[in-house]
């Protein structure tokens, strides 16, 4: 049956067949049209469709069947309860949290735990204290589901005690309390965050390497102190956690972490110092192209493609000292050949007018050649070069090229 025929689903609730009456509450579920929900909550009344009615009007979400559904959270039948708790998820009205909470006190283990999952998703800033007294539940996945309620309703006023659940003996509710701490997103929580990576397991240390890179910025100091930790798994996860965050503050002690021990902190350090894309990390990350490890070698090679044309002019000049000349080939080969540099070089905003002429005239008359590879680019004085940019469809690069010569004609 289509829309039109609501009224006779809606009538067939009253049939004396209870099949029938059972497939008109799942129709009008389907349908969810508001004009059925009189009758649905009419027919919660009749026990062989009682599941079926609260299953539709979950599914319809309107208002006005909460305090029905409130009522059948006190139905003789557990299985009930279950249903009218998941409905009321479902429509999302804060009516429902006061009962809700009621549940999270007192009722089984599955009706807490869709309790939680009810409360998560209405969302209300009411259901904080029932929440924050869920993270004391004696069942690890009601407390874990908690957490994740609570990052998810954004109220800093939690902070205190997820801080707390951090000592949970549960690592999955560590796990989410963390979590749950990134979305908040607040300062507060990174001296704790800190202390709980230090002596976590690997599961636990990336979720709270994920929120540290929520927070941010506050949490860079501690993290570039983690980079001297003896552990060389932490300096790791704090150099990952860093670049992530790109945060300028962390380029000195970046560079310092390309002298580390260890190749895997050695790369990453070069990756964040790329990711971050500050100007002061290209010729550390150019000198880290001899690393005698492979692997770190192509990190920095992929950080100064990261980075792009900012790292056009100082390769080229690492082209020209003998120790450094095939290191800084292999980059300039990684950045791009033939007219894809130059026209990345053109198009990048980062830098100036002035800069990217420089940077074009030292492209057009580099002639490169060794055993490995060849670097030519054969493009015309920048002038001509920026003119014939502007008959390209590519924005980036037609912007480019007329900044240039409104600098050409203005000198």
């Amino acid at each position: 049956m289509s829309n039109p025929d609501v009224e006779a689903w809606i009538r067939a609730l009253k049939d004396p067949a209870r099949e029938t009456r059972q497939r008109a509450a799942q129709e009008l579920g389907m349908i969810r049209d508001p004009r059925a929900v009189p009758a649905l909550i009419e027919a919660l009344k009749d026990r062989s469709v009682r599941w079926n009615a609260i299953g539709a009007l979950g599914a319809i979400a309107d208002s006005r069947a909460v305090p029905a559904l409130i009522e059948m959270l006190q139905d003789e039948d557990p299985d009930v309860h279950w249903w009218a708790i998941q409905a009321l998820g479902e429509i999302g009205d804060a009516q429902a949290v006061p009962a809700l909470s009621e549940i999270l006190r007192d009722g089984t283990h599955d009706e807490r735990w869709w309790a939680v999952e009810a409360l998560d998703s209405i969302g209300d800033p009411s259901a904080l204290p029932a929440l924050l007294e869920a993270l004391q539940d004696p069942d690890p996945d009601i407390r874990e589901n908690a957490a994740h309620a609570l990052g998810n309703l954004r109220d800093s006023q939690a902070v205190p005690a997820l801080i707390e659940t951090l000592k949970d003996r549960d690592r999955d509710v560590r796990w989410w309390a963390a979590e749950a701490l990134g979305m908040l997103g607040d300062g507060r929580a990174v001296p704790a965050l800190i202390e709980t990576f230090k002596t976590s397991d690997d599961t636990v240390r990336g979720g709270i390497i994920q929120s540290l890179i929520k927070i941010g910025k506050p949490a860079v100091p501690p993290l570039t102190t983690l980079l001297k930790d003896r552990d060389r798994d932490i300096r790791r996860f704090a150099v990952r956690a860093l670049g992530e965050i790109k945060d300028p503050q962390a380029i000195p002690a970046l560079i310092e972490a390309l002298n580390d021990s260890i190749p895997a902190v050695r790369g990453s350090a070069a990756l964040a110092l790329g990711k971050i894309g500050d100007t002061r990390g290209i010729p550390a990350i150019i000198e880290t192209l001899r690393d005698s490890e492979p692997e770190v070698r192509r990190r920095a090679v992929e950080a100064l493609e990261i980075i792009g044309a900012p790292a056009v002019v100082p390769l080229i000049h690492a082209l020209l000292q003998r120790e450094m000349s095939r290191y800084a080939a292999e980059a300039l080969s990684a950045l791009g050949t033939g007219y894809s540099l130059p026209r990345k070089v053109l198009a990048d905003s980062r830098l100036t007018p002035q800069q990217r002429v420089e940077t074009l005239e030292m492209l057009r008359k580099l002639h490169y050649r060794d055993d490995q590879r060849r670097l030519h680019y054969p493009i015309p004085e920048a002038r001509l070069f920026c003119e014939q940019a502007l008959q390209e469809p590519e924005l980036s690069l037609k912007r480019g090229a007329r900044e240039v010569l409104n600098w050409l004609e203005g000198k």
